[in-house]
């Protein structure tokens, strides 16, 4: 792959994740206005994910409820996610603008990723399972084994962001020996 074939393809990847982002974030505001309008919209977006363990126990496919929890944490997940997917296609703009891959701002970028990934798979569901106890009044597991795909993709992107650090250590070693 040459130099021109590469930018393309950066371009192609910044392109892909804005929009994956524009419609994440869509789906944001759409939890948010279900909370508001009830009944006006279609069934389809009344249905958020239930992350509480006793709804998954024994579940490999996510329950859905429509309880004011779920909505408010899909609303933050969604907008957390759409916030990951703008920083991955700012990652491929630094790489379609000729910045370095062992470059301080590739490296922090890409750990911010990392980072939002983990938070994303992990926080959210931890935060539903702390406030949903005081909104039904019913006791709720919480359950920090149960990790998804993503976070499994946010720890290989801080593996590739220590990578990257150790490139641009040898990088500098190199222009110091030379």
């Amino acid at each position: 792959m040459d130099v021109r074939e590469f930018k393309w393809l950066s371009r192609g990847m910044k392109i892909i994740f804005e929009v994956i982002g524009i419609i994440v974030m869509i789906q944001g505001v759409l939890f948010l206005v279900s909370l508001f309008v009830g009944e006006g919209l279609p069934s389809i977006f009344l249905s958020v994910r239930d992350y509480s363990l006793q709804n998954v126990i024994g579940s490999l496919t996510p329950v859905y409820t429509n309880d004011f929890v779920g909505f408010i944490t899909s609303s933050v997940e969604k907008f957390l996610l759409a916030y990951t997917f703008y920083h991955v296609s700012q990652f491929f703009l630094y790489l379609e603008k000729d910045v370095t891959p062992f470059s301080v701002k590739v490296y922090q970028k890409l750990r911010k990723i990392g980072c939002l990934l983990i938070l994303a798979d992990i926080g959210i569901p931890l935060i539903y399972s702390l406030i949903l106890p005081f909104t039904t009044m019913k006791p709720v597991m919480i359950d920090l084994v149960m990790v998804s795909s993503l976070t499994f993709v946010g720890v290989i992107i801080l593996f590739m962001a220590e990578v990257i650090r150790y490139g641009m250590k040898l990088q500098e070693f190199s222009d110091d020996a030379v």
